[in-house]
């Protein structure tokens, strides 16, 4: 009996030194916009042999590395993030990046009079139902001419669906709406106003 008594005491004091068990936790994944493209000359577009210089402001709530998402069919009005999936930078840093290598990439460009300021005010992944997402780009956008001031400001909101119902399917849509931002911003700084060459 006594013998029984000890080993039970032995265990107990045992278990006791022992650190608890905590189970491994997953690593969040790390996601950017992708790497820098290689652009053959002959895809230069109208006006795009002038390089243009920019500001970029990102909202409050996109200076984390967070990854928000919506339901937008069960609450709109709420933010939701992937537990398990995080920017690599704040989505405004990743934004800056992405823009600077596709907005300076000619060599030799002769520098715009205008400096762009660009205020991020959105950038997400919607779901308008569990298996169809999108991302969202939401940016306001300024030509400023240093000394006669704003000439030109527009909205600009894009939508890329996304490949699958994830966070690596909301960052390739959102990497589709960064691509397609280029493309609008150059398009509306040669239509814009001819004082930004001066």
């Amino acid at each position: 009996m006594n013998r029984i008594f000890f080993l039970l005491l032995a265990s107990v004091l045992l278990a006791a030194c022992m650190p608890a068990f905590t189970p491994p936790q997953a690593v969040p994944e790390r996601f950017d916009l992708g790497a820098r493209p290689e652009f053959p000359v002959a895809d230069a577009l109208p006006g795009s042999t002038r390089s243009m210089a920019f500001d970029l402001f990102a909202a409050p709530a996109l200076e984390n590395t967070a990854m928000r998402y919506r339901l937008n069919y069960a609450d709109p009005a709420k933010v939701q993030f992937y537990a398990y999936a995080r920017w690599a930078d704040t989505p405004g840093e990743l934004l800056r990046l992405f823009l600077q290598e596709r907005l300076f990439w000619m060599e030799g460009a002769t520098p715009d009079r205008c400096r762009l300021e660009l205020d991020v005010q959105r950038f997400e992944q919607i779901f308008s139902a569990p298996e169809t997402s999108y991302g969202a780009l939401s940016v306001q956008a300024r030509l400023r001419h240093p000394d006669t001031g704003i000439q030109a400001e527009r909205r600009i909101d894009l939508r890329a669906p996304a490949s699958a119902p994830d966070a690596a399917g909301g960052v390739k849509a959102l990497t589709g709406a960064a691509e397609e931002l280029v493309g609008r911003l150059r398009t509306w700084r040669v239509n814009a106003n001819a004082n930004c060459q001066k």
